[in-house]
């Protein structure tokens, strides 16, 4: 029985562990400065970011390019759009890889100065988006 203790937790320090070292990872990787101009951008004009990834045969595609002119004619030059059309390769230590941890889906709202990441559902209309887009640059 004792053994048994001493395992679990053993077991539970060690993933304790695995858990802080990977914040602290991902912290240190959105300190750094990116290899995407876009993210680098972002930061540098203090301005969100929407990140798209609309891999060719993405079953939003279509709706994302619909979408996608509406919402900068509303913003401008507000936001930094950065969309990718397929695989992103990094080394880990870059702040993509922080917004990749912070978020599953295709689309998502990225501040990289402060790390608030909020993803969104891909089909969303074109004034949910934005009214989004608006709450989140706000807050």
């Amino acid at each position: 029985m004792r053994n048994l203790v001493i395992t679990l937790v053993a077991i539970a320090a060690g993933l304790g562990l695995m858990k802080f070292r990977e914040k602290a990872r991902y912290q240190a990787a959105l300190e750094r400065p990116s290899q995407f101009a876009e993210i680098n951008q972002a930061r540098g004009e203090n301005k969100p970011l929407l990140f798209l990834a609309v891999p060719p045969g993405c079953p939003w595609a279509a709706h994302a390019a619909q979408t996608l002119p509406d919402v900068k004619g509303h913003f401008g030059d507000r936001y930094v759009i950065f969309q990718t059309g397929g695989l992103v390769e990094t080394k880990g230590n870059d702040p993509f890889d922080y917004l990749a941890h912070e978020c599953s889906k295709g689309m998502c709202l990225f501040n990289p100065g402060t790390g608030k990441v909020e993803a969104l559902d891909e089909m969303l209309p074109s004034d949910q988006l934005i009214a989004k887009m608006e709450k989140f640059a706000g807050g």
